[in-house]
């Protein structure tokens, strides 16, 4: 094993058991222990108690026993080099034992019940087998009503949904799929865990279509869906919202690509090269198509090795490269 690994710290195992299991238990050392993990993971995704931010004299609120297991991963939280996936793990494992108190507690059991019935009220309308692509574009969904976010449903919030005028309201229940929605003026109420807590609302609004420009600046994009049949290298407008900021790279546009600062690292024409890279399909070698750092693609620029160039676009959200790219022939 690399020296680099040996020095990754991992959580003091006894303290973060003993933390876990009275967390699992206890709604009070819940609230404490997730704010506790929270702070050192440095995110919150989970919106179980979401009026409360966790303070560090808070520990002092758990027994003393616990108080020292708290103090015992605060400790090792504060090292720079630590294992963070048994905390995580551990995180989860608590957030599901508060979810399950809550769902089958009798107020839990009454809340689900109007929940359920503001569900059949408003289902998830699915959309048609073949939706007409040009009339979703210019759909954006955008979260509303912040503040109801992490409280039970009730009529007060249908009062609130309904002064929007939407087309319709839909209740999806935690777990359920997600379809993208064809109809604007649509509102969107996801339920949490516990069957009857907010986690989100968003309503789908309807942008006027955006003349295509011939130069375009933003980030490169590696870009796929189901339908593309492989990763489509394109550039995501900083304009533009949605599918509207999506430009594929196409034969004859000119690219140029800078790093985050905007200092070049390459220009040139678009020229495609449908060979290099090409592999067969393992489950049907009859076929096949290119590839780069282990995705299908279906080109590379010429005078690049495949996973050279795939580089520029294959990369975390963090870390996207620049772009402009001026559209050959100009855009309509």
């Amino acid at each position: 094993m690399s020296q680099a690994f040996q020095s990754l710290v991992p959580p003091p195992v006894v303290a973060l058991a003993k933390l876990e299991a009275a967390a699992c238990r206890d709604l009070a050392a819940a609230r404490v222990t997730l704010g506790l993990f929270n702070t050192i993971v440095g995110d919150e995704p989970a919106l179980l108690f979401p009026k409360y931010r966790w303070r560090l004299c808070d520990v002092n609120s758990l027994a003393r026993a616990l108080a020292a297991s708290a103090s015992e991963i605060m400790t090792w939280g504060a090292q720079r080099h630590v294992i963070l996936n048994p905390l995580l793990a551990s995180r989860a494992t608590i957030a599901r034992a508060v979810s399950a108190q809550r769902r089958e507690s009798p107020h839990g059991r009454r809340q689900r019940a109007i929940a359920n019935r503001y569900r059949k009220m408003y289902p998830q309308v699915r959309p048609c087998a073949r939706p007409v692509r040009a009339r979703t574009l210019n759909l954006h969904q955008i979260d509303i009503l912040s503040d109801e976010i992490g409280r039970p449903v009730g009529e007060g919030l249908l009062r609130l949904a309904r002064a929007f005028r939407p087309t319709q309201i839909e209740f999806i229940a935690h777990g359920d799929g997600e379809y993208l929605s064809a109809r604007a003026g649509t509102i969107r109420i996801r339920l949490g865990e516990d069957g009857y807590t907010v986690v989100s609302i968003s309503l789908t609004l309807e942008t006027p279509a955006a003349k295509r420009p011939r130069i375009v600046m933003g980030f490169l994009e590696d870009f796929f869906e189901t339908g593309t049949e492989g990763v489509i290298w394109s550039l995501i407008s900083e304009e533009e919202r949605g599918y509207d900021a999506l430009f594929p790279i196409e034969e004859g546009d000119h690219l140029t690509i800078q790093d985050q600062l905007g200092r070049k690292l390459w220009s040139g024409k678009i020229r495609c090269d449908r060979k290099s890279g090409w592999r067969r399909y393992p489950l049907n070698s009859k076929y096949g198509q290119p590839s780069a750092l282990g995705h299908w693609v279906h080109w590379t620029q010429r005078g690049f090795k495949p996973d050279d160039w795939a580089r520029y676009f294959i990369r975390p959200e963090h870390d996207r490269m620049r772009g402009i790219l001026r559209r050959n022939p100009p855009a309509g």
